[in-house]
């Protein structure tokens, strides 16, 4: 308790340093004030301890809740996490976001947004399955998985 309460006090005097700092129009004031400053934190005072959260035990469990005993299927375990309703949010998010933003970018000549159509939750589904297999299968290039050449 009562190196926080030092802590408290070093780091009030470190903010009103600091306000004669950038307040000071002379320069010897101004080293004056980073002198006292620096200081302060050779005192070894750790003012980090005025911010860190006090402790308390972790009650909570632990562990997945859904039942995973009877799947044997990897895309069972993907749709556990991505279920219907989160893909839908993300569809609807990502629309959302390019009606928003497209209109910035159609002035560029070449620019892929010219072709822009909705995405849905089937094309998301794929989206995410390039995603997986880029850190299976690899390749010498991140852009050769996007390559329309086989």
């Amino acid at each position: 308790m009562m190196t926080i309460l030092i802590s408290i006090q070093k780091a009030y005097q470190v903010l009103s340093l600091m306000k004669t700092l950038f307040t000071a129009y002379q320069a010897q004031k101004t080293i004056q004030a980073m002198k006292k400053i620096f200081r302060v934190f050779d005192s070894g005072v750790k003012l980090i301890q005025v911010l860190r959260p006090s402790r308390f035990s972790f009650i909570g469990d632990v562990g997945m809740k859904a039942c995973v005993t009877n799947i044997s299927d990897p895309l069972e375990y993907f749709e556990l996490f991505f279920t219907d309703e989160i893909v839908n949010h993300i569809v609807t998010e990502t629309n959302i976001f390019a009606a928003e933003n497209l209109n910035k970018f159609k002035s560029k000549e070449h620019f892929r947004t010219h072709h822009w159509s909705e995405t849905n939750a089937n094309e998301l589904r794929v989206f995410f399955a390039t995603l997986i297999l880029q850190g299976i299968i690899p390749k010498p290039t991140v852009r050769m998985f996007w390559s329309k050449e086989s």
